[in-house]
């Protein structure tokens, strides 16, 4: 009796909290463009995506207010957004790794949307689909492609090749997109240079898509030890991921941080997907290892694998051969030409998928 006495209550509040929000999502009459699911978590590689986003909405579409909604305002938000919601305005769900059932509240933000805005164009930024063939992975795919399949105006965007074909596969009735990883297109400017500083930063994960066992890590460590011994340098251990919340409000300050780690560094090593895509839009050296998952791999395949300065290691003896061949030479900054061409295509499949009925 008392839980349903909190529900009804939570729905109450969840209800007045909503009506307030109308008023925030006012425009002066300009169509609105809203951007769902941005991170309030730790995760500051998300943080660069939902940056990322923001600045691509401001280039792409200047005539669209952007409203952002980050993940813990989403129930209310969703509410005064069904409430207020004009023909010409766009609801654009955040990219990342996170479409499958490992990261299963972000799956839920994405098909209660769905579920909630029948009549507007909805656009699922590039991600990556992971759905495993375990029972649990395999109902939650099913759960996914029905809400999804439900949506007449519904866009899903991908990056990489493995994720189109399964989302081709999943989402037959859908309109499915492959465009780069979105924090692709943070501008290299945002990254100073301090030629006092010498280093190589370790980016490594320490969750669930983590491979590298113990032992190759040691094997690893001591690679990288002996690198830093020959050229001079100091180590530095980081990550893409802090222990604390970071709210929109934040996001700057803490990726300035973390901005200013690659801005530092000669050598980037790392297991993060973010972790390369920094490395490779600040221009840094970098060696890749593979993560549980092919969403690294698959990234660096269709958008990075020209870059000279980044490499991926199939294995570790790999990664290791990368790092003992490092020579002084390579240890400048490079240049980050951008994804500028493949960028305007996908804006333009996305304002030929919104000009469609």
């Amino acid at each position: 009796m008392l839980s349903k006495f909190k529900i009804a209550l939570a729905a109450k509040y969840e209800y007045f909290v909503s009506r307030n929000k109308i008023n925030q999502f006012d425009s002066n009459g300009k169509p609105r463009l809203f951007l769902i699911d941005t991170p309030s978590h730790g995760n500051l590689g998300d943080h660069a995506i939902a940056l990322a986003e923001l600045n691509y909405f401001a280039d792409y579409f200047p005539n669209y207010k952007t409203f952002e909604v980050c993940e813990d305002d989403f129930n209310t938000s969703i509410l005064a957004i069904k409430k207020c919601i004009q023909p010409d305005d766009i609801i654009v769900l955040s990219g990342g790794g996170n479409l499958g059932e490992k990261y299963i509240l972000d799956e839920k933000i994405r098909r209660k949307t769905i579920s909630k805005i029948k009549n507007n164009r909805i656009i699922i930024f590039p991600q990556t689909m992971d759905f495993s063939n375990t029972i649990k992975g395999r109902i939650q795919r099913f759960v996914t492609k029905l809400i999804y399949s439900s949506h007449k105006k519904l866009m899903i965007c991908v990056r990489e090749e493995k994720s189109m074909a399964e989302a081709q596969r999943v989402f037959k009735s859908s309109t499915v997109v492959l465009a780069p990883d979105i924090a692709l297109y943070l501008k290299q400017s945002r990254f100073s240079i301090d030629n006092t500083k010498s280093n190589i930063a370790l980016f490594f994960r320490n969750d669930t898509e983590r491979k590298l066992t113990q032992l190759e890590t040691e094997a690893l460590l001591n690679a990288i030890n002996n690198k830093a011994s020959e050229f001079g340098l100091s180590i530095l251990k980081s990550d893409t991921v802090v222990k604390h919340q970071v709210s929109p409000a934040q996001r700057d300050n803490e990726l300035k941080v973390l901005f200013s780690a690659y801005s530092d560094a000669n050598i980037v090593i790392t297991d993060r997907l973010h972790g390369m895509i920094l490395a490779a839009v600040s221009g840094t050296y970098c060696v890749v290892l593979p993560n549980s998952n092919h969403k690294i791999r698959g990234v660096y395949d269709r958008w990075l694998k020209d870059l000279e300065y980044v490499h991926f290691s199939e294995s570790l003896d790999d990664a290791i051969h990368h790092i003992s061949a490092i020579e002084k030479n390579m240890l400048h900054k490079y240049k980050y030409h951008g994804l500028k061409k493949q960028f305007d295509v996908f804006y333009k499949e996305i304002e030929n998928i919104c000009k469609m009925s």
